[in-house]
């Protein structure tokens, strides 16, 4: 099924624009399946929690409908605060929740990864940061 391998492609047009991915950090945003749930199961996340590891990138997670713990716990990956994102080097919006569409991304991140194509393309290449998405022309 082609949906079984988005994660793998996803890492591949982050890895073309940013070169390697050793010992950057990465936020994934989102751990749910799909937007405005808590619901994990069937979450693409996981996947690419996997390939981020082996490709030795420091991971961090955040999703408004889990607590730290339960992020933590499910996934083995630190838990990052939104007000935190400034410490990243990019961004994979992994779930649509409503919320994300409204954070402020600081200019000092290098990509956003809009794994749902729902993110304003506009206002995030406004601050000098790389736009990435699947299904949308990006580059």
């Amino acid at each position: 099924m082609i949906y079984e391998n988005l994660p793998k492609y996803s890492i591949y047009i982050i890895k073309r624009v940013m070169g390697s991915l050793k010992g950057k950090k990465i936020g994934i945003f989102g751990l749910s399946y799909k937007g405005n749930v808590k619901e994990d199961r069937f979450s693409p996340t996981y996947e690419v929690i996997k390939i981020l590891k082996k490709k030795g990138v420091k991971i961090f997670i955040h999703d408004p409908f889990y607590t730290k713990e339960e992020l933590e716990s499910k996934t083995g990956v630190k838990y990052i605060n939104e007000k935190e994102i400034n410490k990243l080097d990019g961004i994979i919006i992994a779930t649509d929740h409503e919320k994300y569409k409204h954070l402020d991304f600081p200019r000092n991140l290098k990509f956003v990864f809009d794994g749902k194509s729902f993110l304003d393309p506009k206002k995030i290449r406004e601050k000098g940061i790389k736009y990435l998405a699947i299904g949308r022309l990006c580059f």
